[in-house]
């Protein structure tokens, strides 16, 4: 760079010429004048050392609503907020105004000041030149933040009738593509037409010397009040190049910020996360939770039952008759030396209720549990709320319900027609 290409700048709307500033915000940043092609001139705002981001603001701001968060970032950044054509002490060509022609402008700025790549941040109409220079020039930008707005050629159609907030908020999009009038209208009462925007955009009004600066810069140059009207008056252009630009949706990380009072949802479902959204809200389907404590296990096979152990046919049996009409005794009964049978004597009758039905007690592979507190029929038992609650005991393997899904830790589900667990 040479001393042509680059120059401090002092004066109003630099850094010297500002009403209030943070404590130590010009031992850190400087205003510096940079010459982008044979003509332009644009003004900026560096300060900091790390990787570069870009600061670009909105209509009708400059460079100085980022200075509240600028001495933050330059503790890991080099951050260099600049004033767009049209904008401040920058220069006011004629044309130009379209996002294309910006944001290819901002990327020679960043060429000319050493950074090839970069991140960026863009509020209101700094939005529309973000995403158009993400879009153009995929291989500059590295990350990209979009505040507050929304986008001419992605966003719906702005209705003819629509409520009285809905007009205050977007109103003068059509006023200020009115060519010549809109100028005459505003020259001289700047101070109506723009203290109105920020008392109607500001979900907390702004410093009455904040306020005060912006209508100055616009003020105090007729060229001023036409370049910034002439970002309006491009939209045409801008819905063009933006129908062609989401043919290719951006690969590059994107972070979107929008206030309560601003754009809110909206600038979800304009950057596509409408999806997204309605998946975190679509109820979740109910599925049977298995319990943690007693885990299904695979049903077991009942043992080979052995035959019946008899004793030798009495004697005097000698005809087929009496064969079938007699009944052997059991082997303990005639005390013969035999091995005892596999199966465990039976228990005594415990009569549980077990998957829904009576079943007794004397199962080989069943032991019942000890009693567990039941609730009568329309009570709301441990874990449910307002439904009755069966309860399967034994193995573990959770009981069987017709309906319903299961009670978390408990072994059991909740009968049909019961509420959440």
């Amino acid at each position: 760079m040479t001393a042509t290409t680059l120059r401090p700048l002092t004066g109003f709307g630099t850094v010297g010429g500002v009403p209030w500033l943070p404590d130590g915000f010009t031992d850190v940043f400087d205003s510096t004048l940079v010459r982008v092609g044979e003509v332009e001139l644009l003004h900026t705002v560096q300060g900091g050392a790390g990787q570069p981001v870009l600061l670009v603001g909105g209509w009708p701001q400059n460079w100085y609503m980022w200075r509240l968060v600028m001495p933050r970032l330059a503790e890991y950044f080099r951050v260099i907020a600049v004033d767009p054509r049209g904008v401040g002490p920058s220069d006011k060509p004629h044309g130009g105004y379209d996002t294309g022609t910006v944001a290819a402008e901002l990327v020679a700025l960043m060429r000319v000041l050493g950074h090839e790549r970069f991140a960026m941040a863009g509020h209101d109409v700094g939005m529309w030149i973000g995403y158009a220079l993400a879009a153009d020039h995929r291989d500059v930008l590295e990350r990209l933040a979009l505040l507050d707005a929304t986008i001419p050629g992605l966003a719906p159609d702005i209705p003819l009738f629509g409520s009285e907030a809905h007009n205050d908020l977007l109103w003068h999009f059509a006023f200020n593509r009115k060519r010549s009038v809109d100028e005459q209208l505003v020259r001289g009462r700047e101070h109506i037409y723009y203290g109105d925007q920020f008392r109607q955009k500001a979900a907390r009004p702004l410093p009455d010397s904040a306020v005060a600066f912006y209508v100055e810069s616009l003020a105090r140059d007729p060229e001023a009040l036409r370049a910034s009207f002439d970002y309006y008056r491009a939209t045409d252009d801008n819905i063009a190049q933006n129908h062609r630009r989401k043919r290719h949706p951006l690969t590059l990380p994107v972070l979107s910020v929008a206030g309560a009072h601003g754009q809110g949802q909206r600038l979800a479902d304009l950057l596509g996360h409408r999806d997204r959204a309605a998946r975190q809200r679509r109820p979740a389907r109910l599925r049977p939770l298995r319990s943690r404590r007693a885990p299904r296990r695979p049903p077991r096979t009942p043992p080979p039952v052995p035959p019946p152990l008899t004793a030798p046919q009495p004697a005097h049996a000698h005809n087929s008759a009496s064969l079938r009409h007699h009944r052997p005794s059991p082997i303990w009964r005639l005390g013969a030396p035999l091995r005892a049978p596999d199966r465990q004597a039976p228990r005594p009758t415990d009569r549980t209720e077990h998957r829904g039905r009576s079943r007794s007690g004397t199962s080989p592979d069943w032991t019942p549990s000890p009693a567990r507190p039941t609730h009568p029929p329309g009570a709301a038992g441990p874990g449910a709320r307002g439904c009755t609650v069966e309860v399967g005991h034994g193995t573990g393997d959770g009981g069987r319900m017709r309906r319903g899904r299961r009670i978390r830790g408990t072994g059991g589900r909740a009968a049909a027609g019961c509420g959440r667990a």
